[in-house]
């Protein structure tokens, strides 16, 4: 005589399952993953977002600032005495005998062509890291990575501020490296790459401390 196995569907609401998915849920969303098929009663705290919304709001500056710097070609200017030269990382420009303003794009030094590629990619990191905090609430393992962002992003600048130096040896500025003649001098396009550079490191310190708020009060 044989007995039939009856195929008992257990509810899902059952109290020792559903406590062990919610747990699992919970814990998830902690260490910021997705719950597929589950939305947990655990919001994120109100101060995490302020760091990222801040994050983001000095990745944008600094993305701005940054392009700026990129763009104008005021890097090295002339002084008062010598108002006839304006070198940017990408574009030359200077005034011959009080004629109107010449810009070609630049030949060299190498290391300022080399300055500029790393400012671009540093923005570029910018502004992935920007999108994923836009993104982060349909996507909160989103929020992990905008620190690593802003970390490159400031890498990369710094590693262009001290190579922007070693051009100085350009026959246009008559200088050597590290070393500016008394005829010119740096300008607006310097210092805001620098504010740029200061912005990207806040930026990537509130996310990173973002990070660490996760681990103290949510633990």
């Amino acid at each position: 005589m044989t007995k039939e196995l009856k195929v008992v569907d257990i509810p899902w609401q059952f109290p020792p399952f559903s406590l062990i998915f919610e747990k699992c849920c919970c814990f998830n969303q902690v260490v910021q993953r997705d719950c597929v098929g589950f939305k947990s009663p655990v919001t994120t705290h109100p101060i995490m977002d302020s760091f990222l919304m801040v994050a983001g709001a000095l990745y944008f500056l600094a993305i701005a600032l940054c392009g700026m710097s990129l763009a104008l070609p005021l890097w090295v200017v002339s002084n008062v005495q010598r108002s006839d030269l304006n070198l940017g990382l990408l574009v030359h420009c200077q005034q011959i005998y009080g004629r109107s303003w010449e810009c070609q794009y630049a030949d060299g030094p190498l290391e300022w062509i080399l300055a500029a590629v790393l400012i671009i990619l540093g923005i570029i990191a910018l502004a992935v890291g920007n999108l994923m905090i836009m993104f982060s609430d349909k996507r909160p393992r989103f929020r992990r990575y905008p620190k690593y962002m802003g970390l490159t992003a400031w890498t990369l600048f710094c590693l262009a501020i001290m190579m922007f130096p070693a051009g100085f040896d350009l026959p246009l500025i008559g200088g050597d490296p590290y070393l500016l003649p008394n005829s010119v001098k740096t300008g607006i396009s310097y210092g805001l790459f620098f504010t740029g550079i200061i912005c990207t490191f806040f930026g990537s310190a509130l996310a990173l401390g973002k990070m660490y708020f996760d681990i103290i009060v949510l633990r």
